[in-house]
């Protein structure tokens, strides 16, 4: 019994100590503790800006939300792209030379006949309205648009169009003149997205170009894209992609090749030039594809390719962060979004002219009165005799039968 009671004082006392650590504690940090009582008491507000935060920093900063340089029309000779306000796009496919226009990707939640969104027709993959609600971030008021046509049926085009969920992830801040970003796009029957690196200026669209960098005394031009075009299937990639270092009065052209290594944002590569050596990035990320400057470990450059300094044959943006070398990819239509089902309408209602003839005409007078006068001196031929005046026959062929 004496040991029982020894062990509890024992137990007394240690427990009156967590009481004492515990109340200390509280008293120290009470005013940090004041502080988030005062942050959730504002209707959650603190709650909702951490959780947007948290979701964005998950999602690698891709997002629904459709950038203001992409809203409306852009079209080039072959096709014209509609940046919806939800997270969807359309894609015109100028088919025939460009005499018909085949709706070929249309958004997937598409009104049927009045504005009532218990109406619409979700063909993402068997998600419920709620769910799409939830995906993108948007309300009942977002989608209620005006009718989308019915689809032609005939042999140019399928019988229902291609749903491609699009997101935006920035490459670089936007502002109001220019911008870049992968746009990530889920494709049907395709497990994981794409991402297709575009650039925005002068209201032209481009996917050939390269964000400019300053390291201390040199620029770098790094090559920012890698495929052929937004299509409505999953884009070709580029096996090796160039950027460009300008040091001075020298420039270099810098090859990166794909690789399965994991992305490495820190280290450099060193480029040994005649003006001394450079610091370029060792790994290139570009959309989800991986390019590297040096082989394995390496971080010497080798091969360097050193050409004439010339930037004349680059066009770049007002403020100087996206360069191009290519002509622009698409070009911004001076329509409004809502005339987009007019357009292709007008357009298929046209009629090709007659194919031209193999020989041309010209300037032919066939001189119809000289030619009927001529036909009255003509001998007159005989008839054709009876198939049964086998001696006439004979004769004409000097043929025995």
């Amino acid at each position: 019994m004496m040991g029982g009671k020894a062990a509890d004082t024992d137990y007394m006392k240690l427990s009156l100590g967590k009481v004492v650590f515990l109340l200390f504690f509280c008293f120290v940090h009470f005013p940090a503790w004041c502080q988030v009582t005062e942050g959730y008491s504002e209707q959650g507000y603190f709650e909702e800006e951490m959780d947007g935060l948290v979701d964005f920093q998950q999602g690698g900063g891709i997002s629904t939300t459709l950038p203001s340089l992409l809203v409306g029309l852009w079209e080039n000779n072959q096709r014209i792209i509609s940046f919806e306000n939800i997270d969807s796009a359309s894609i015109v496919l100028k088919l025939f030379y460009g005499w018909y226009y085949d709706r070929a990707a249309e958004p997937g939640a598409t009104k049927i006949s009045t504005m009532s969104t218990t109406q619409i027709d979700y063909n993402y993959s068997g998600n419920s309205q709620q769910d799409f609600f939830e995906r993108n971030s948007v309300t009942e008021e977002v989608l209620q648009y005006e009718d989308i046509p019915e689809r032609p049926r005939n042999d140019a085009t399928s019988p229902e169009a291609q749903h491609l969920l699009v997101e935006f992830e920035a490459l670089i801040p936007e502002t109001e003149t220019s911008g870049a970003w992968n746009v990530w796009i889920t494709y049907p029957d395709v497990k994981e997205r794409a991402a297709i690196p575009i650039a925005v200026f002068d209201g032209k669209l481009y996917i050939d170009f390269f964000l400019a960098q300053d390291f201390g005394t040199s620029r770098f031009y790094q090559s920012a894209s890698n495929t052929n075009g937004m299509t409505i299937a999953p884009p070709l990639l580029a096996k090796e992609i160039y950027s460009y270092l300008v040091t001075g009065s020298r420039m270099y052209k810098i090859r990166y090749w794909q690789t399965d290594m994991e992305y490495d944002g820190e280290t450099h590569a060193i480029l040994a030039g005649e003006d001394g050596n450079h610091e370029v990035p060792k790994h290139l990320l570009v959309g989800d594809t991986v390019y590297t400057c040096v082989a394995g470990r390496r971080v010497e450059i080798r091969n360097i390719e050193e050409i004439p300094y010339d930037i004349s044959s680059f066009a770049a943006s007002q403020d100087n962060r996206i360069l191009v070398k290519k002509d622009a990819y698409l070009t911004r239509m001076d329509i409004e979004s809502s005339e987009y089902y007019q357009l292709i309408a007008e357009a298929n209602s046209r009629k090709a002219p007659p194919p031209p003839p193999p020989i041309p005409l010209g300037d032919l007078d066939f001189n119809y009165d000289k030619i009927e006068d001529l036909r009255k001196y003509m001998i007159p031929q005989p008839e054709f005799p009876d198939f049964d005046a086998w001696e006439f026959i004979k004769t004409a062929t000097y043929q025995t039968f």
